[in-house]
């Protein structure tokens, strides 16, 4: 009775997994052919241009104060 219960349930096992095979593939059969068929199109690689720009820096304009020339006009 066992080997019957357990050869029932293995065979049933077998046939619900062919069965959703088979109606997945129903299903999806254009998808698959299309998928097949289809040549992707070749991505194009992607440059980057990085300009870095920096600014100069100016030196200020400032009058400078020579302690030894105020020294020698006073």
């Amino acid at each position: 009775m066992f080997e019957l219960i357990s050869e029932l349930v293995l065979v049933s096992g077998f046939a619900i997994a062919i069965s959703v095979i088979a109606w997945m593939f129903a299903q999806y059969r254009d998808k698959i052919v299309a998928a097949l068929v289809l040549e992707p199109m070749p991505e194009t690689v992607r440059v980057y241009h990085v300009r870095v720009s920096r600014p100069r820096v100016r030196p200020v304009q400032t009058a400078r104060v020579h302690p030894i020339r105020t020294a020698l006009a006073a």
